[in-house]
């Protein structure tokens, strides 16, 4: 269960039982808003299960885990600005616990990169969490209709005029892109089918 993680992982950090109530709160309250569908708790316990799969790629786990609870904490679909809003927020949130400054700078820099998902600057758990923000793109045709689906309700606000040749426009970078994954395993793992995946959405946007 999602919390059963953050305790955990709250009790690794030195947080006492009521800080760690009071983060899940907040947490809580953030990613329970009602206009979100995917950018939810969810999504958070879609990334925190693959960490825990990949325990050998992580040089600073404990970093990674708090870079999945922090990094859609804001987010408004109508705002451009989400991940280094939800970036400051960690940082304000981190540096009240004793976490090292270094550890803090590579949070931040982590959740601030999910914006275009660009790798440079990171280190290879940089790189990884990336790979896993985006492992959706490879999951089976079934699931990644249902995420396009939610991705869509997140922002009915905008007429299809609006959003389809948006969301043609970020579909078409991904491909472009010589690779979508970063870390070997990933790209194995998820390369072929979140082509195909991303091709068959931008066909249906046609």
């Amino acid at each position: 269960m999602i919390w059963d993680n953050w305790f955990s992982l709250a009790s690794k950090i030195g947080l006492s039982e009521a800080q760690s109530a009071d983060m899940q709160a907040i947490f809580g309250r953030y990613y329970g808003e009602k206009h979100r569908h995917y950018h939810n708790l969810d999504h958070v316990e879609a990334l925190l299960t693959h960490i825990d799969r990949w325990p050998e790629a992580w040089g600073d786990p404990i970093a990674v885990q708090l870079a999945a609870w922090f990094h859609d904490i804001i987010y408004l679909p109508h705002k451009r600005d989400n991940e280094h809003q939800s970036a400051r927020f960690a940082e304000r949130q981190l540096a009240t616990w004793t976490l090292p400054a270094a550890q803090i700078t590579k949070i931040s820099q982590m959740i601030i990169a999910t914006a275009g998902h660009r790798a440079e600057g990171l280190d290879q758990d940089g790189r990884a969490f990336l790979d896993l923000d985006l492992s959706i793109l490879g999951s089976e045709l079934a699931v990644y209709q249902q995420y396009v689906a939610s991705i869509r309700q997140e922002y009915r606000l905008y007429p299809n005029l609006i959003y389809r040749p948006a969301r043609r426009k970020i579909l078409r970078a991904f491909l472009e892109r010589e690779r979508l994954y970063f870390t070997p395993t990933a790209y194995e793992r998820w390369e072929q089918a979140a082509r195909a995946n991303i091709q068959a959405e931008l066909n249906s946007l046609a």
